[in-house]
């Protein structure tokens, strides 16, 4: 799921280039959206699984 997000704003920085963002900036911005998906994925990660028993 997170290549999937990370492909998609990706993309959604080609198509802010082409409207006539300047490309390091579209980079740059991409980066820090990946950065910030990654953190979003260790934190969940850390955090403790409970689980229920269903019945």
């Amino acid at each position: 799921m997170l290549k999937i997000q990370i492909y998609e704003d990706f993309l959604q920085s080609i198509v802010s280039v082409r409207a006539g963002q300047n490309s390091e900036i579209a980079f740059v911005e991409h980066e820090r959206r990946v950065r910030y998906l990654r953190q979003k994925v260790v934190a969940a990660e850390a955090r403790p699984v409970q689980l229920r028993l269903a019945s």
